[in-house]
């Protein structure tokens, strides 16, 4: 029996599963801080020793990391850890199947070969920094780049992008490419300040909790902000409500959009809109308002002056939703004469 069916064995003869533990992280996390210094406080007794019997211990002696799938690479520079396993705090249970590191000094590119049973799939990702790095991975299934796992800015905190896969596959190969040529170089003043990092990525899968979490209420818009004034605003609980609709009075002057979400998956909603005649132009992402400062991200468009607006959208996410809502909010907001109206 392996140390995998011995663990697949346990979550079975388990009553049930583990209680939503928002800390679980920061616990796993302090764990494994204790075990390192451990270990290097045994490892530098071993090379004392090794140096006293004369013995010496070359770089090309390390092992290497082997991924599943029998893929080999080099041993890359440590990132974050990722825990084994967690329950999210709406109630998710994740395990871990696979991981994998891109270091500053190692490999920039590492494929994982990742068993697809049936549930959702997440890729986490972590960054020893905060800020913009130079090496920002992508990520592909087979050979195409994934729309819904887009891995952003380098941060500690550990991020969860949902997965899409064929569900007819037993497997599925996982890579993550910071090759990519162009990204930094000459004149790009936007990467003055980038630095290489080292990244942890691993692929979970999940199972929804039994019952669907309430999410937390969303803030309201600002009534005014920058020279934009609010005009209205609608509100609805993802899955069960899934059109948005707005009326508002044409002033011949621009009329913006934005959204904010609750939940643990409000990051991976998006919104389309047609407004009067014209298509909407892409979708766009869900903001995130806890604390702080309002984090605007509005979408602009012209209205005819005198004409009454109207706007629809549709909502969607990215990946499985099963038992875990998110509740949404749009609002529209007018030009003003000036910031200070």
């Amino acid at each position: 029996m392996t140390v995998q069916d011995l663990r697949d064995l346990l979550r079975e003869r388990a009553d049930g599963p583990p209680p939503a533990n928002p800390a679980r992280l920061a616990q796993v996390r302090a764990r494994v801080s204790r075990t390192r210094r451990r270990r290097r406080i045994t490892t530098g007794v071993a090379v004392a020793a090794a140096v006293a019997a004369g013995a010496v211990v070359l770089p090309g002696a390390l092992p290497d990391t082997v991924t599943p799938g029998g893929r080999t690479t080099a041993a890359t520079a440590p990132g974050p850890e990722l825990p084994e396993s967690f329950t999210a705090p709406d109630g998710a249970a994740y395990r871990r199947l696979a991981v994998t590191s891109i270091g500053r000094s190692g490999e920039q590119k590492k494929t994982l070969t990742v068993p697809v049973t049936g549930r959702p799939l997440d890729v986490a990702v972590a960054c020893d920094g905060e800020g913009r790095a130079d090496n920002t991975p992508m990520v592909y299934v087979g050979r195409a780049p994934s729309p819904s796992a887009r891995i952003g800015a380098c941060s500690s905190r550990m991020e969860l992008l949902p997965l899409v896969v064929s569900q007819g596959d037993g497997q599925v190969e996982v890579t993550f490419d910071a090759t990519r040529s162009g990204v930094c170089g000459p004149g790009m003043t936007a990467c003055d300040e980038a630095v290489p990092a080292a990244w942890t990525l691993g692929v979970y899968e999940w199972t929804p909790p039994a019952e669907p979490a309430d999410p937390a209420p969303v803030k309201e818009f600002p009534a005014r902000f920058e020279g934009w004034k609010l005009a209205g605003s609608t509100s609805g609980v993802w899955p069960r409500d899934s059109v948005v609709r707005l009326e508002i009075e044409g002033h011949g002057r621009k009329v913006a959009l934005d959204q904010l979400c609750s939940g643990e998956l409000a990051r991976r909603m998006r919104f389309t809109y047609r407004v009067g005649d014209e298509e909407p132009a892409g979708g766009a992402s869900c903001g995130v308002w806890e604390s702080g400062a309002y984090p605007a991200a509005l979408t602009e468009v012209e209205v005819p002056e005198g004409e009454r607006l109207v706007i629809t959208g549709e909502v969607a996410a990215w990946g499985e939703t099963t038992n875990r809502p998110v509740r949404w909010s749009v609002g529209v907001y007018t030009r003003t004469g000036g910031s200070g109206e």
